[in-house]
């Protein structure tokens, strides 16, 4: 942990907590993402809150190597329960629009993310797996 980021477990949600409390570009977020990572395996946390409200907009290239690069890397190290990622992001009327994939999504308020992750465990651990056994 640094002045430019916290990294912490909350055990009472099952989510991995990330602040990011300096502005900071793709190097820092990955750097912090893979600290991140590290974390989650020690505690076998599959579900993170990434706040970057005091940072910059994440941009289409931060948003690519989080599906492309983190996502396949966090699904080997955190295996079997998929990655989960809540991004808190400035408010989106001034936030670049990130699309992708089931398991991220962009909030502006902090409830509201740590709800949707605690649904995606819920629905993780009763839905069945659409693909089959």
């Amino acid at each position: 942990m640094t002045d430019a980021y916290s990294i912490h477990f909350r055990p009472d949600l099952g989510i991995l907590v990330v602040r990011c409390q300096q502005p900071g570009g793709p190097p820092e977020l990955r750097e912090v993402c893979l600290r991140s990572l590290e974390t989650a395996r020690q505690h076998r946390a599959a579900r993170w809150l990434l706040d970057v409200r005091r940072r910059d907009p994440l941009c289409p290239h931060q948003t690519t190597w989080l599906t492309e690069i983190l996502y396949p890397l966090a699904t080997r190290w955190l295996g079997p329960e998929p990655l989960t990622l809540a991004i808190l992001s400035l408010p989106p009327a001034r936030a670049a629009p990130v699309s992708g994939p089931a398991w991220l999504r962009v909030f502006a308020e902090e409830g509201a993310a740590c709800q949707w992750l605690r649904y995606r465990q819920i629905a993780d651990a009763v839905l069945p797996d659409p693909a089959g056994p």
